[in-house]
């Protein structure tokens, strides 16, 4: 009787759908379990949520690591060019600044070189002009194919065909890129025989030299390797591409503050090789610099930016996000880029409008 009691004070609640006597005296015999039927469709405890305009400001905050010493290896250029003179204009233990001549090179180069590059460049742009005609008119015949048969075994060998074109396009721009600068090299030799090395940072100029004046070198020979001491540096590995040359950064130690000054950044120039971000030392902290420090890059403001929850952000079996959208009162994925995530929202740039509901 007084389980009875307990499941009419219950029924209002929880509707019981059309429970034969047996059925109920089943649920009855089954240890107190009670076993309810769906009244309608929907989701249980389903999340719902506006997508609105929100505003964020954040920091982006990286670490450095300490560099002892930070070295440049001066390389021979790439050019089919033989130097009979490689003249250090700086002695061991001088003084330099950014900018100040280390090295003359006095250089020279067979005409013939010059000629062969040429011609090779003549050929491969006669025969790239005629391949990526007969790519073109390949790609054209194949979607009028398609716009007639609509066959998607058609639209498959359009994309791979699509493919194979511009893999072969971007390889051989690249190439006849290598000749014209190869080419622009030997004009350069033509107007300008010789060729300066200069200091990359201020400060004291130790070197190890490797070709002293009158050596014969070959492409690619080292010349000298410039060492210096007098400065320490720190290499951001993260967040190079908000850093460029000249910013002033706070680099924190604790409590401790060291200014410091970003010598070079990867994304200016492909001949960094220490990686990241250089960070030379304006004003040294008292003691020893420890290994590591943090500093906070640009502060980045996202104003008026679409925002979902983190939370309603699925993934599709080839990555691509979406979220599920209620459209007219039914669910649909709607697929969105996602520019960042900050404070448990992804901000977006396209994808659900502004007012939808998002359903997680």
């Amino acid at each position: 009787m007084f389980r009875k009691r307990m499941l009419f004070f219950m029924l209002p609640v929880l509707m019981l759908c059309g429970c034969s006597q047996a059925e109920q005296k089943k649920n009855e015999d089954a240890e107190g379990m009670l076993y309810l039927e769906a009244t309608g469709s929907g989701e249980i405890n389903e999340n719902r949520f506006t997508v609105e305009r929100k505003d964020f400001v954040t920091d982006m905050e990286y670490e450095a690591s300490l560099v002892a010493s930070f070295y440049s290896e001066i390389y021979m250029p790439e050019k089919k060019a033989s130097y009979s003179v490689a003249k250090l204009v700086k002695k061991d233990g001088d003084m330099v600044k950014t900018g100040d001549a280390i090295m003359v090179l006095k250089g020279s180069y067979d005409d013939i070189d010059k000629k062969e590059k040429e011609l090779e460049k003549q050929r491969i742009a006669s025969s790239f002009e005629k391949k990526c005609s007969e790519y073109t008119a390949g790609i054209k015949a194949l979607n009028d194919e398609y716009l007639l048969s609509g066959d998607e075994s058609v639209k498959i060998s359009i994309d791979s065909l699509t493919y194979e074109y511009d893999t072969y396009k971007a390889k051989t721009e690249k190439t006849l890129e290598a000749i014209d600068a190869l080419l622009f090299e030997y004009d350069l030799l033509d107007r300008e025989p010789e060729l300066t090395i200069y200091a990359n940072a201020d400060g004291k100029l130790n070197y190890e030299k490797a070709a002293a004046e009158g050596n014969q070198v070959t492409d690619k020979d080292l010349l000298v390797k410039i060492i210096d001491v007098t400065r320490q540096y720190y290499r951001a590995e993260n967040g190079y591409q908000y850093l460029s040359s000249g910013m002033e950064l706070d680099l924190k130690n604790g409590s401790d503050i060291i200014k410091g000054r970003v010598l070079i950044s990867d994304y200016e120039t492909e001949k960094m090789s220490v990686g990241g971000a250089l960070i030379t030392i304006e004003e040294n902290a008292d003691g020893p610099l420890p290994e590591k420090v943090s500093f906070i890059a640009h502060p980045v403001s996202w104003k008026n930016m679409l925002a979902v929850p983190t939370q309603a952000v699925k993934r599709d079996s080839e990555n691509a996000s979406y979220v599920m959208c209620l459209k007219d009162g039914k669910k649909q994925r709607v697929y969105i880029s996602i520019v960042t995530t900050i404070n448990e929202y992804s901000l977006l740039i396209d994808g659900p409008s502004e007012g939808d509901i998002v359903c997680y």
